[in-house]
C-alpha cells in the first residue's frame, strides 16, 4: 500500500512539474521562486487608506483587515471591477478590532517606484485605483 502511495506521489510530482501551475502546489512548480527577478525596473504594491466618520485618514494594512499582502495583491483586479469588495474590507477592519471607529470610505491605491540594481531610486508615485463607496 505504501508503494502504491509513493508511486502515485512521484507520478503527480512529475506531471505537475511538466504541466502544473502554482495552484497545483505541492505537486506543481512554485514558479514564484523558480525564476530570477529583474534587478532594474519598476516595483508596484497596493495600499489601503481609510477615512472614519470624524474625517481622520487611516493607513489600513492588509493585516488590519485579516489578509496577507499577497492576498490583497491577488484580489486587486477583482476590487477594480467590484468596489463593493472594499466595503467588505471596511467591515473586516472593524471585526478584527471592535475598538476601531468604522470606516466610511476606503481607497485602494497602487504605489510604484523605479529600482536600479535592486535599489529604489527617486520617490514613489501613487495612483488611485478605486474608492468605496463610489
Amino acid at each position: 500500500m505504501r508503494l502504491v502511495g509513493t508511486v502515485a506521489a512521484v507520478l503527480l510530482l512529475l506531471a505537475g512539474t511538466a504541466w502544473g501551475q502554482d495552484d497545483h502546489f505541492p505537486f506543481g512548480p512554485f514558479k514564484m521562486y523558480s525564476r530570477a527577478t529583474k534587478t532594474t525596473g519598476r516595483i508596484t504594491w497596493p495600499r489601503l487608506e481609510g477615512r472614519d466618520a470624524a474625517g481622520r485618514t487611516r493607513n489600513v494594512t492588509a493585516g488590519d483587515v485579516g489578509l496577507r499582502r499577497a492576498e490583497l495583491e491577488g484580489q486587486l483586479p477583482r476590487m477594480q471591477h467590484d468596489p463593493e469588495l472594499l466595503g467588505a474590507l471596511a467591515t473586516a477592519w472593524r471585526r478584527v478590532d471592535s475598538g476601531r471607529p468604522p470606516l466610511v470610505e476606503l481607497r485602494l491605491l497602487v504605489r510604484s517606484q523605479p529600482i536600479v540594481d535592486s535599489t529604489p531610486v527617486g520617490e514613489p508615485t501613487e495612483r488611485l485605483v478605486v474608492t468605496w463607496p463610489r
